[in-house]
């Protein structure tokens, strides 16, 4: 049985200019290394067209932990009401695919549903790695997508589904030669291992050069407070 954490440490949130609600829990296995145990007797393999890489099923007992963690704060965070969970999806995910094999659609932020009583949960196994973020739609100005919205959204996507590419060099580019953004602070977060000479060159454009790895609330203030903001 999984148990939850002596020092489980829950923290409410309101993300961007449409304050969805967002909540971050610490510390909320007691023994994560049990998951991981697990997780390495599993096979994993491809599972969908979207997700760029592998997964694995997780096990029942974990559905089941989250249910008997989460459900007590669906009313008090969420404002939805107690009732039995039900699982689209629950897997163990691994990221292998290549940033050049990527396909359109793996590329922009994704949504799990339009649902607004679904709620997504990513858990992290370890430390260091990864972390989540959030973006606005700039066309549409969406922070959050739900029925309503979809089908703009949507088609707003299948547009630019169809524009060339473009890499970060190129965008940074493009703000430099704008009169009206060339002033304007950037900082380059990636998920790349960069090479010296790729730090190099986006270093010459923007404030600053992270890989997501080094990405903290600290060295977050630091940028800001260098661009003077």
């Amino acid at each position: 049985m999984l148990a939850t954490h002596p020092d489980i440490q829950i923290r409410a949130q309101v993300i961007g200019a449409e304050r969805a609600p967002l909540l971050v829990i610490d510390n909320v296995v007691a023994d994560p290394e049990r998951l991981v145990r697990k997780a390495t007797r599993y096979g994993f393999s491809k599972q969908g067209a979207m997700f760029p890489g592998v997964r694995a099923q997780a096990p029942f007992s974990y559905r089941d932990f989250l249910e008997t963690t989460l459900q007590p704060l669906l009313q008090p965070y969420f404002g939805l009401p107690m009732g039995r969970f039900e699982f689209p999806m629950c897997h163990y995910s691994l990221v292998t695919t290549t940033p050049g094999q990527l396909k359109f659609l793996q590329k922009v932020p994704h949504i799990d549903s339009t649902d607004g009583s679904g709620l997504a949960t990513v858990h992290y196994l370890f430390d260091g790695w990864g972390g989540t973020a959030f973006y606005r739609h700039r066309q549409t100005g969406f922070e959050f997508i739900d029925e309503q919205r979809g089908r703009q959204y949507f088609h707003c996507l299948e547009q630019q589904s169809h524009l060339p590419d473009a890499t970060g060099e190129d965008v940074l580019a493009a703000i430099r030669r704008d009169s009206t953004l060339k002033k304007v602070p950037v900082a380059v977060v990636t998920s790349r291992v960069l090479s010296p000479e790729e730090r190099t060159r986006l270093g010459e454009r923007a404030q600053a050069v992270l890989e997501k790895s080094e990405l903290s609330a600290a060295t977050t203030r630091e940028i800001l407070a260098r661009a003077g903001l």
